[in-house]
């Protein structure tokens, strides 16, 4: 919410529709009703009753610049901190102006209808009660579905991974925050004695391609599709920096040793 809070501080205006059909988290609720009752003339905050059973269910945003320029944002991001920062999700810039009228106008319509009701703070205690009961059963249905991602972990792969750097030989495709490829993670590679296969063409020389939570788009594909052809384990850049950080361990244990 700081970034509305400074937008607001600097007089600016905003609305804001929600729906709690699915498990909107009341502490992202309070943080928008304590920011309306501190700037109540140019910030609005209602939510939605879908009562004939139909879930409100759009993420959407607008935005109108100092410039008078606007822009929108509109993907997969719920109002919860999974949605706004934890989660993978899918979210598109949209630049078109006439898109972006489409949107305000969708937006504006439902929130000053007649299914858009006001929040307070009688309403949000309500809410949190049955909100409590709610996160009971998804903690039970989050078990499962840790349960579910369990599956198949103690299957073999078609190749073994390795399980240190020295001697063995790694390509990357996307990108690992915090450890750019030239500047930082090819020399630390090479520094533990491991080696790089750098191009697409370079992977059947790999033991594993390692896969990086910042995504490099069709550049990336192909490389993932490249590994699967080659029969070349990928592994996630978790898997690999458990790796990675085991050798800087041992290296820097050792080197403490021959002091």
């Amino acid at each position: 919410m700081g970034a509305i809070s400074q937008c607001l501080a600097r007089g600016g205006s905003g609305e804001i529709l929600f729906g709690v059909d699915l498990p909107t988290e009341p502490n992202a609720i309070q943080s928008l009703l304590d920011l309306h009752s501190k700037y109540p003339e140019t910030f609005a905050i209602r939510r939605l009753n879908s009562s004939t059973g139909s879930i409100f269910h759009p993420k959407l945003w607008s935005f109108t610049l100092r410039s008078g320029s606007r822009v929108a944002v509109i993907g997969s991001s719920n109002l919860t901190g999974g949605g706004l920062g934890g989660n993978f999700e899918a979210n598109l810039l949209v630049n078109s102006q006439q898109a972006i009228s489409e949107i305000i106008d969708h937006v504006d319509e439902h929130f000053s209808g007649g299914r858009s009701e006001p929040v307070d703070e009688d309403w949000l205690a309500s809410y949190c009660d049955i909100y409590k009961q709610r996160k009971r059963v998804e903690d039970a249905v989050r078990h499962i579905r840790q349960r579910v991602r369990r599956i198949g972990e103690d299957i073999a792969l078609e190749k073994p991974i390795p399980r240190r750097i020295a001697g063995h030989s790694f390509a990357f495709t996307g990108r690992i925050l915090d450890w750019p490829r030239f500047d930082k993670l090819y020399p630390t590679i090479r520094r533990l004695k491991g080696t790089v296969a750098r191009s697409v063409s370079g992977i059947k020389s790999a033991e594993c391609l390692v896969h990086g939570d910042i995504l490099g788009g069709r550049k990336s594909t192909r490389k993932l599709r490249e590994a699967r052809r080659l029969g070349v384990p990928v592994i996630h850049q978790d898997t690999f920096l458990k790796i990675l950080n085991r050798a800087l361990a041992a290296r820097t244990k050792s080197h403490s040793s021959l002091r």
